[in-house]
Formats: structure tokens, sequence, C-alpha cells
């Protein structure tokens, strides 16, 4: 998601582009992240007098990549850069530093903590192959795995959890379930959430 806002703090204009990342492990991620602000770029038709990034699963090589691209996407100094993890910006725009706790649970799972010295405190948020517990791909993983057990076993499926899941997927035939969970990934299996709720 990105907003322009006026020296005022109003909202000018705003919208989506695809997703950006800070796993940035190749140049092909970079290209890809350099292909996605160019597009911001022409969508806003304007330079910003500064720019403030949070992004998702930033690590700590990955920021200067990110101030670079955007100093020469919007042909800014580095100084009216600042590009923070995902966290740090939800934290502020909910809590001064110090006051709160922020627990997202959103496709990953992850709490954490801004000191009043500014440090960022966090549990969690180690990503779906290691954690992520009670985040939407964790809930959709779980009820994926007691329907396939329950098949496997020959015991019955339960019921609304069955039906909420066959809605989204078309059916619970494994070869349905392996083409919509392997062709649509991580995001596909964390669309089921809501199915789990419903359930």
């Amino acid at each position: 998601k990105w907003a322009l806002f006026s020296a005022d703090g109003a909202v000018l204009r705003q919208g989506r582009l695809g997703s950006m990342t800070g796993h940035l492990f190749s140049p092909e991620d970079e290209a890809a992240l350099r292909s996605r602000l160019a597009d911001l770029a022409d969508t806003l038709e304007s330079r910003p007098g500064a720019v403030v990034a949070g992004i998702s699963g930033l690590q700590g090589h990955a920021g200067p990549i990110f101030r670079a691209a955007l100093a020469d996407t919007f042909g800014l100094p580095e100084h009216l850069i600042r590009v923070v993890s995902d966290l740090q910006l939800a934290y502020a725009a909910h809590f001064p530093p110090g006051e709160g706790v922020l627990v997202y649970a959103g496709t990953g799972s992850v709490a954490c903590f801004n000191t009043p010295g500014g440090e960022l405190l966090r549990a969690g948020g180690h990503g779906f192959l290691l954690g992520d517990e009670g985040g939407a791909f964790w809930q959709g993983r779980q009820a994926l795995r007691a329907v396939l057990h329950a098949q496997d076993e020959g015991r019955p499926l339960p019921k609304l959890l069955a039906q909420e899941l066959s809605t989204l997927i078309g059916n619970l035939d494994w070869p349905q379930v392996r083409a919509w969970v392997y062709g649509g990934g991580r995001g596909a299996v964390a669309t089921l959430a809501p199915a789990v709720d419903l359930a």
C-alpha cells in the first residue's frame, strides 16, 4: 500500500502496488524491487519531498538497498528517505515508544514492543517455515492437515470445516487440493483463514 501526503498530513492520493519484501537475496530480487518502484513513480506523476517505507521482512542488508533504490527512483538524497520494518511503521501508527505492544496476526504472526530508546523487541515473526503460529497461513495449513489426515485414516471429515474449505478450493480430493495449494503457494493457503473462522 502507498499513500501520498501533503505537508500538513492530509492524504492526497493512495493505492496499491505489487508486493515488496525485505527478502532481497539475488540480483533478480533487486530488479523486481526497482521495477515496482518505477511503477509507483509513474503512478505518482510527481516527486515526493521525502519517503518513509515500512517493509515486510526487512533485514539489515536490505535497508541500504531499499534506500538506494528509493533515492534513485525519486531523485532524493538518502537523508530524506527512511526505511523501517513494517512492524516499526505499524507500531508508530498506534503507540508512542514504550507505551504498547503490537500483535500482528496476518499471513504470519509476531508481537513487538518499541522501547523508549527506539529498540524494537519482538517475539515470533520467524516466517511460515519456522513459525508464525496463529497467522493466516498457519491456520489454513492446520485446517488442510486436519482434513487430509481424516481422509488418509478413513475417518469422517470435520463437516463444517470441510464445507468451508471445499467452497474455496473446489473439492477436497487430493489432486484438487494439491493443485490449489502448490499452484497458489503460501498466499493461497493463507486465504483459508476466514473459512477456518467460519467453521
